[in-house]
């Protein structure tokens, strides 16, 4: 017997677990005494890591942004960025495998005293893209082999990366003074190029300011961006992953002469990830038999995850804010604009989308500046390829509203979501076969069997060592695959 090699390669991405990290900072306010938050926020971006042996360290930055009140009605907008990081220990972990680390704020909680003392738990989830390269038979000279063709996506070229956009926005009415931004970004395409990854997509940048004394205006600004991105080793011939790891914002302002500030300039650094691959078609085999010989099979189970479609789904949510006190007498505005992606789930070429839209309502109550955090829950769908297993890369409100209706506050959002879909084939492979002894077959010249429900050509040529022509020539009513209930005669020659 003489075997034929192939090599191939397979992976899919697998969540390793999570580990969790506390950052404590305090925001100042200058010549503040007793203070209030109208709405405080925290996301963590321009997360990295490096792989130790058993464990991997990371480092992150975390955006804290608020806007307060002083007991006199002033309003400021607070914002500082701290460093969080921590260890992820996991036998899986080495330096030789590929790591991502995808954190959120799980846990937000200040006090007041002069300013804002800040705890936030940031959890961080560790994802492996377990890439596995074996050598598996190809064919064996002698030997009778199953055949399997199988599609494989070999990993090209990764990248994590930045890049800046800005826009010049302009308001209705006069800014005083800028109280918060923060922007999430959505890929809508990616595609690969020689030794490059084109991304598109768009900044949805929410901006909070004050245009009076007790006049808290917000806007929602759509910033589009079309960035090439280094990425060596791929070809326009890969498939390419991508994800948005998280966007920083800063406001730039030039006071106008006749303090009728009506723009300002917002520019955003998005952090991104891709992942580019190819993808190879192999011939394995799943199976023998020897007429000759009894074989000794040493099989494989690989799993592989291939790159399929990437799309952007489209949702709505609406929802009533609950306010216990004080009556709303006028909304000011929404801000602190959230999306969070709790469920994914795919059947039958419809992905489902299960999230939670969040924000702050700043409102007048009693001539008083006053605030109110909500939550509400949305389901969207969109079609997505047959069989395919789907993750949420990335997820933006898009546009917020309030509305007072007879004392109830009603909330619009809607969101936009990127998602990526994968197949999953899951396949066994021969990787060695060795000759044990002799083929026993029945010494009777003829030998009746039971045809099992499901039993193919295959299943009889191996279980009889002849060829399906002998088989049928005696068996011309044989149906196969079978379905249950028949007998085969074979009658062999006995020398």
């Amino acid at each position: 017997m003489k075997p034929q090699i192939e090599k191939i390669e397979t992976g899919c991405r697998k969540f390793l677990g999570s580990a969790q990290t506390v950052t404590e900072t305090f925001l100042n306010v200058k010549d503040a005494g007793e203070i209030k938050v109208l709405t405080i926020n925290a996301r963590p971006y321009s997360v990295t890591g490096e792989n130790l042996s058993g464990e991997a360290e990371y480092n992150g930055k975390l955006g804290i942004k608020a806007i307060v009140a002083d007991a006199d009605g002033n309003v400021s907008g607070l914002s500082y960025t701290a460093d969080f990081g921590g260890t992820f220990k996991n036998a899986a972990v080495s330096p030789d495998v590929r790591l991502y680390f995808a954190p959120f704020v799980v846990d937000l909680s200040y006090k007041t005293d002069g300013g804002v003392y800040v705890r936030c738990v940031v959890e961080t989830r560790v994802y492996s893209e377990n890439r596995q390269c074996a050598e598996v038979l190809g064919g064996c000279d002698g030997v009778e082999c199953l055949m399997k063709n199988v599609e494989t996506a070999r990993l090209k070229a990764s990248a994590d990366t930045s890049f800046a956009v800005s826009d010049e926005i302009e308001v209705k009415h006069r800014i005083g003074k800028i109280l918060m931004a923060q922007s999430d970004a959505v890929i809508s395409s990616a595609e690969c190029g020689d030794g490059l990854v084109k991304v598109k997509g768009c900044v949805y940048t929410c901006v909070t300011y004050q245009a009076g004394e007790s006049d808290i205006r917000s806007v929602m600004a759509e910033t589009p961006f079309d960035e090439e991105l280094p990425a060596e080793g791929c070809s326009a011939d890969c498939a390419v992953r991508a994800a948005v790891g998280g966007v920083n914002t800063r406001i730039r302002m030039e006071i106008a002469e006749e303090g009728e500030n009506r723009t300002f300039t917002a520019e955003m650094t998005v952090s991104v990830s891709v992942r580019c691959f190819d993808t190879v078609s192999v011939d394995v085999v799943s199976d023998a038999f020897s007429v000759s010989d009894e074989l000794e099979i040493i099989s494989e189970t690989f799993t592989d995850c291939v790159p399929r479609d990437y799309f952007v789904v489209a949702g709505n949510a609406g929802g009533t804010a609950e306010k216990d006190g004080a009556p709303v007498d006028e909304i000011l505005c929404v801000t602190n604009p959230a999306v969070n992606v709790v469920g994914c789930r795919t059947d039958d070429g419809v992905v489902t989308l299960e999230g939670v839209v969040s924000g702050t309502l700043i409102y007048l109550g009693e001539e008083n500046v006053g605030s109110l955090d909500f939550e509400i829950p949305f389901v969207t769908d969109g079609d997505c390829s047959d069989g395919c297993v789907c993750e949420a890369a990335c997820a933006a409100v898009t546009q917020m509203n309030a509305r007072l209706i007879r004392g109830a506050v009603n909330i619009d959002a809607a969101v936009k979501i990127g998602v990526g879909c994968d197949s999953v084939c899951r396949f066994s492979a021969v990787r060695e076969i060795n000759a044990v002894g002799e083929r026993q077959n029945c010494g009777c010249a003829i030998e009746v069997i039971n045809v099992g429900a499901g039993m193919t050509e295959w299943d009889l040529r191996k279980l009889t060592g002849l060829g399906i022509d002998e088989i049928k020539a005696c068996n011309p009513d044989l149906r196969l695959p079978s379905d249950g209930g028949q007998k085969a005669v074979v009658y062999r020659q006995i020398k």
